[in-house]
């Protein structure tokens, strides 16, 4: 996001907010703001407009990204950490459409491990509002065949999320050149929940 350009502008053309930098609380609430005609605001203030509207652009693409079939899922996966050398656990959190809301590496490990805790996965997802989420995680050997532990972490993580009524949609395990859906390899550990 622009914000700290977009604070370095406004600092420019108000004075007022120079004794304190623009949260990005107070920048998204621009973002949706209805704003004058650019054709009578100074140089200074046209350039804020675009830089907003660029950042509003941005912000919108970004919530709207839909995860809605596992090839989609598994390429956003891929592009967050299918590269990485050492293990992450990744959780997007998805809204009632399966819009994207949030993605965040939750958990990093070493180069064959990392330690992942239910209750952390579920907290984010509580605490961002998600109504379901997508986990993933990366095997830096690039053989992404889950392992048992594989297997019980995410029927853990399912179990613990019905209690609380979000969806897991799946659980892929990729690299920088494949992605597994466990939903489609394993989709028993979705019907015992």
């Amino acid at each position: 996001m622009k914000f700290k350009k977009l604070d370095q502008l406004l600092r420019e053309i108000d004075p007022a907010h120079t004794d304190r930098p623009l949260t990005e609380k107070e920048a998204r609430a621009l973002l949706f703001h209805h704003y004058p005609d650019p054709s009578v605001l100074s140089a200074k203030q046209a350039k804020f407009f675009s830089l907003l509207a660029e950042a509003q652009s941005e912000y919108t693409s970004r919530k709207v990204d839909l995860l809605c079939d596992p090839a989609t899922a598994k390429k956003r996966a891929q592009l967050e950490i299918g590269n990485e050398e050492r293990e992450h656990f990744l959780v997007m959190l998805l809204n009632t459409k399966n819009g994207l809301m949030d993605t965040k590496i939750l958990f990093s490990g070493t180069i064959d491990r990392a330690a992942v805790f239910p209750r952390e996965v579920v907290r984010y997802a509580l605490l961002k509002g998600a109504r379901s989420m997508i986990v993933a995680h990366n095997h830096p050997s690039q053989d992404v065949e889950p392992s048992n532990e594989d297997l019980y972490l995410t029927e853990r993580i399912i179990k613990a999320s019905v209690l609380l009524d979000i969806n897991v949609h799946d659980h892929l395990i990729v690299s920088s050149e494949r992605a597994l859906s466990l939903r489609e390899t394993h989709p028993h550990l979705w019907m015992a929940s």
